[in-house]
């Protein structure tokens, strides 16, 4: 399947010519039927419906601009820390174990958000309701909300991140220089975490200039939720172990 868009041409190979329906597997029904090896007959969601539904999440989501140049096969790598966090990456893709987070944290221009991206997007393609939270953008949506008296939009969206199956928090506690984040954005963003710390079901992949102790020093209890979730999953980029990939875009990119 294509990395840029979601579409039909891997789908389509070695079909029947064109009949005039879109899928010619299902005739644009949405599912096919088979047969079990005792004869009942069961029907299976179509490949066509299952890429309608990604592409309509990934439209939701917040990051179907972003995918295109962050995804798994655009993640160029040179140096050894970046061939690990990319494996850690794919590692936790596959994890199906419950309640695992994924947290990458440090080094700015290091590509934490293009490997969150990356993760997302393949749990789009998986049909898993996703949502894209950049941190400061959130905050300033919440604060229009609620300076515009629109409580209901606030609690919708409010409860959206409490509930999404995955949700990206990207730079998370990221402030303008020299500010911490206000008692009310800590109130907020607990409020999300231990929702989702609750319900083991759901994913959540945070990006944070922050390691996860600095995320301590801020809330503790935010951060120990954080990490008890995402301790199989927590990379940490230091200025000693990476440099700037966007510094040095000739030295990565091949």
């Amino acid at each position: 399947m294509s990395n840029q868009h979601l579409n039909y041409s891997e789908m389509a190979k070695d079909q029947p010519p064109d009949l005039g329906y879109k899928c010619t597997k299902c005739k644009d029904k949405g599912y096919t039927l088979s047969k079990d090896e005792s004869g009942y007959e069961y029907s299976e969601e179509c490949e066509c419906a299952l890429l309608e539904k990604a592409n309509h999440l990934l439209k939701q989501s917040g990051l179907e601009k972003m995918v295109h140049d962050s995804n798994f096969s655009t993640f160029r790598y040179d140096y050894v820390w970046q061939g690990q966090m990319f494996s850690k990456a794919q590692e936790y893709l596959f994890d199906n174990k419950k309640g695992n987070w994924f947290f990458i944290g440090g080094k700015v221009g290091a590509g934490k958000t293009h490997l969150c991206t990356a993760i997302c997007y393949e749990f789009i393609k998986g049909c898993m309701r996703t949502i894209y939270m950049p941190y400061r953008e959130a905050f300033s949506v919440l604060k229009r909300m609620l300076s515009a008296n629109a409580r209901d939009e606030f609690d919708h969206y409010l409860q959206s991140l409490k509930t999404t199956e995955v949700l990206y928090i990207d730079d998370l506690f990221k402030c303008e220089k020299g500010k911490l984040p206000t008692s009310w954005e800590i109130e907020m963003i607990y409020e999300i975490i231990d929702s989702r710390y609750r319900n083991s079901e759901l994913k959540t992949i945070i990006s944070s200039e922050l390691n996860i102790n600095q995320v301590l020093e801020i809330d503790e209890a935010i951060g120990s939720r954080i990490y008890e979730r995402s301790k199989f999953y927590n990379i940490i980029l230091s200025e000693q172990t990476c440099s700037n990939i966007r510094l040095n875009p000739l030295k990565v990119q091949k």
